[in-house]
Formats: C-alpha cells, sequence, structure tokens
C-alpha cells in the first residue's frame, strides 16, 4: 500500500486514478526519489482485506 500526499492533487493536477484502484496513475516526486503508489485518501479510509 502506498502513502497519501495532501498536497498531491495542487502538485499533480493533470493525475488521474488507475482504474478503480484508489491509487493516482502519476508518482509523487520526494526529492531525488519518488512514492510509486500515492493514494486519493487517507490510509484510514481504506480496509485491507484479511488474507487468512
Amino acid at each position: 500500500m502506498g502513502n497519501y500526499w495532501d498536497d498531491y492533487e495542487e502538485k499533480y493536477p493533470d493525475a488521474e486514478e488507475m482504474g478503480s484502484t484508489g491509487i493516482w496513475d502519476t508518482p509523487y516526486r520526494i526529492n531525488s526519489d519518488k512514492g510509486k503508489c500515492p493514494l486519493m485518501e487517507k490510509f484510514d479510509n481504506y480496509k485491507l482485506a484479511s488474507l487468512f
């Protein structure tokens, strides 16, 4: 699971959701690195499925 960035939409106004995943299609730049799976909502708004 990725991270939520509260300034994401301001930095990447043309970004779109990848399918129905809740993940943006544009990585979030962090200095010389990037967040590859930026979340569209805060982590608390996601429900994780049990694997067992």
